[in-house]
């Protein structure tokens, strides 16, 4: 059928780590092999960091914020009136004061390698 377009809500729900990245490696695949468009609704913060380049945060049908996925981190009072919550390793690089992207990235990678 050929689409332009894939939209999925919550399609990482129920699912443990191995099906989740399975799933979202083969879509990642789909999207670079065909140019496929993928929009995915969620609220899992570490799949939107890992999986995106583009997050739209919708609050009272109001587009509220749409920008690159870890800028999103840096409006705390967004986050609150939208009722996302930061991932823990985000809280965790402020703590330790090193660069969240840097640890986020560095995390993930250490992810798909195994």
């Amino acid at each position: 059928m050929n689409p332009e377009l894939l939209i999925l809500d919550e399609p990482t729900a129920g699912q443990d780590w191995h099906h989740y990245t399975e799933m979202l490696t083969f879509i990642r695949d789909l999207n670079q092999k065909t140019g496929i468009s993928v929009i995915f609704i969620t609220h899992d913060m570490h799949l939107m960091m890992e999986y995106s380049d583009r997050v739209v945060v919708l609050n009272n049908g109001v587009i509220a914020y749409d920008d690159q996925p870890m800028k999103l981190f840096a409006d705390l009072d967004l986050l609150k009136k939208a009722s996302l919550v930061e991932t823990s390793l985000f809280t965790l690089a402020q703590r330790v004061k090193v660069d969240p992207e840097a640890l986020i990235a560095s995390f993930i990678d250490q992810e798909k390698v195994g």
